[in-house]
């Protein structure tokens, strides 16, 4: 059997939601906090059997409704079933008053389930939709084929013997036998009331009135005991609600100070990237003066090259050396230059330009240095700003995805409400010991039953040795001993089919739970006792001695012990149901988490495996412990301003 598609309209975070599930061997949900992982189980559970058996109370109040519907029809939630023989099956519950059929805000709504032979053939609707549940999808072993982590931990308990109970008996398949115990026990107990209405001494209607108190107190008894066991399994699930809003609380102030922490960052780079944006305009209005006469300088400095380069720069004569020339009256050409002549006044003239030339040539010759300072300050300048842009760059890139992620982080604190830590423990306090006396008081009252039950068989021992001697030809004894005998054939029977069942399903838990371990010879046994209670024994047992190894357990073992259950459940009972766990690897360590996840992978192979995750527990070392079974994955993606919730399939 296994999922093949959920539908939910209107149901809380879900106006309109499908996931189809059909080609989905094992399926992997990842979901942030807030988007509706667990409401999503929730839905399966209110589907099946009317109840949110694993509603955690993070949504305001109790109306089942969506917050901003899609429509105006009403909330359902509906799961297609297919099983391995070709059979479909559609399951629906709609949030309507099952008589007037008027939408209402919470309740168990109304059943429909349609039945078809294969996939070709038309869908059917069934007469008794109860019945069919509870033929195909029991919900006694509900809590193991739609798991929740919290409901792991307390199965692995000392308190989980109620639980175990419950679901081996219903695999077992023998209420109809319980009732018919019960109702014969019934007419026993009228036929001896109605030995009034024959003849028979003082002393066998005291036994006969003895018995019918008895019977009262036995019939009493097991009303109170029913009392405690429901009181026992609400207490149970308080706990697990405490459980789960210490958790929230817990997450809940990780995310805020995440929030928090991000913000800081936030905040910080923000100032680094202020800093950091003043510095690179001041460099900016270093570098432009640079650049404005960068072109005039490049011409500059190529005149002094050119210049250079054709030695004329100073000029290659000294104007000292022509000027003392002209005092000693010595030309090369043999010109006289006598003092007023003309030759002389023009070499004077000459020598005056040459003189000024030679002047501007120093000079220019002198600009070389700065030129070179001023152009390796340019290009200094241009290599702090291109450093600048590019940790300007980096950090923007920085700043950009811790805004993305402070969003993030917003998002999912948004709505979260920081509880009282003092107050959910007190509460836990009170719970665990209202759980404490009330069973006491169910082992008490059990205990009195017994008793009670032991001496009603000796008193009506005495009654049928009575009737025996003073019996008036009426068969009184012989109808008597016809009833006794009728009950106690059906109780061996019931009991021994429960006994052959518990022994069946403790064999196939130790069976599985060696092969699942990844080192199991660390324990000698895993068993079922007869008040049902589970036991795990440590492997360094002496020969005739059972060391508990229970309470020991890491979490990853305890995850491995509830799947070796379920799977025993199953195997036993022939109810090959798909396995939806709710955050399997939320609560264990790094280590733990991959070898659960091989363990999962590796052995439960024969049902579907739908998984609920969040993001921490998937990461990259899981998804290659789950890539053998090729999973098919969706993330379930949240709208802020509807707070509506879609899946979407990832490639």
């Amino acid at each position: 059997m296994r999922i093949a598609r959920v539908t939910l309209h209107n149901y809380r975070q879900y106006p309109d939601f499908m996931l189809d599930l059909s080609e989905a061997e094992v399926a992997l949900i990842i979901a942030r906090i807030g988007t509706g992982k667990t409401n999503l189980l929730n839905a399966m559970t209110w589907c099946l059997y009317g109840k949110e058996l694993l509603f955690d109370g993070s949504d305001s109040g109790l109306d089942m409704r969506s917050v901003i519907p899609s429509d105006s029809n009403p909330t359902f939630a509906e799961l297609r079933i297919k099983f391995d023989d070709g059979r479909e099956a559609l399951l629906l519950r709609e949030l309507v008053d099952p008589m007037t059929l008027s939408a209402v805000q919470n309740g168990p709504g109304k059943l429909t389930v349609q039945e078809a032979r294969s996939s070709a053939s038309g869908f059917e609707p069934v007469a008794n939709p109860d019945e069919w549940v509870k033929r195909y999808l029991p919900q006694r072993i509900q809590p193991y084929f739609l798991i929740n982590a919290e409901r792991v931990i307390q199965f692995s308990s000392d308190t989980g013997a109620l639980p175990v109970q419950k679901a081996v008996l219903q695999i077992a398949q023998i209420d109809t036998l319980e009732r018919m115990v019960r109702h014969l026990e019934t007419v026993r107990a009228e036929y001896i009331q109605d030995l009034k209405k024959y003849k028979t001494d003082a002393e066998t209607e005291e036994l006969a009135d003895n018995i019918g108190r008895l019977d009262g107190s036995i019939a009493s008894l097991r009303q109170e005991i029913a009392g405690h066991r429901e009181e026992i399994e609400f207490l149970d699930s308080q706990l697990v609600q405490n459980d789960d809003d210490l958790d929230r609380l817990r997450q809940s102030s990780e995310t805020i100070e995440r929030f928090k922490s991000l913000d800081q960052r936030h905040r910080i780079l923000s100032a680094e990237y202020s800093e950091l944006d003043r510095r690179l305009n001041s460099q900016y209005a270093t570098l432009a003066p640079f650049m404005f006469a960068h072109a005039a300088v490049e011409r500059l400095n190529g005149a002094i090259a050119d210049a250079l380069n054709r030695n004329i720069l100073p000029p290659p004569v000294s104007v000292d050396y022509l000027r003392s020339l002209l005092e000693k009256g010595n030309c090369v050409c043999g010109c006289a230059l006598e003092p007023g002549s003309a030759h002389r006044a023009s070499l004077e003239q000459s020598i005056a330009l040459l003189e000024g030339v030679s002047l501007q040539g120093h000079r220019l010759n002198e600009l070389r240095v700065p030129l070179s300072l001023l152009e390796r300050s340019r290009s200094d300048s241009i290599t702090a700003v291109d450093g600048l842009k590019k940790q300007a760059r980096a950090m923007l890139e920085d700043l950009e995805t811790v805004e993305r992620d402070l969003d993030q982080a917003r998002e999912d604190a948004d709505g979260i409400k920081e509880e009282n830590v003092r107050e959910l423990l007190s509460a836990r306090r009170r719970a665990e010991d209202s759980r404490r006396e009330n069973q006491r008081q169910f082992d008490r009252k059990t205990d009195q039953l017994a008793e009670a039950g032991r001496t009603r068989d000796a008193l009506q021992a005495d009654l049928k040795r009575k009737l025996k001697k003073q019996d008036a030809g009426h068969g009184l004894a012989s109808t008597l001993e016809f009833v006794d005998q009728c009950v106690a054939a059906a109780q061996k029977a019931y009991e021994e089919i429960a006994l052959e069942t518990r022994q069946a399903v403790s064999a196939k838990l130790w069976e599985l739970f060696r092969v699942m371990h990844w080192d199991a010879s660390k324990y000698n046994d895993a068993s079922i006792d007869d008040g049902y209670a589970i036991h795990v024994i440590d492997s360094s047992s002496k020969p005739g001695e059972r060391v508990e190894a229970l309470g020991t357990l890491s979490d990853g073992e305890k995850v491995l012990l509830a799947m070796a259950f379920s799977q025993a459940l199953a195997e036993v009972s022939g109810f090959e149901l798909p396995v939806v766990f709710d955050s399997p690897l939320v609560k264990l360590d790094k280590y733990s988490k991959v070898l659960v996840a091989d363990s999962l992978v590796k052995h439960v192979t024969n049902r579907q495996l739908v998984l609920l995750m969040k993001p921490g527990e998937y990461d990259d070392t899981i998804e290659s412990s789950f890539a053998p079974r090729h999973p098919l994955e969706w993330e379930l993606v949240s709208d802020g301003a509807t707070r509506s919730t879609t899946a979407v399939r990832k490639v």
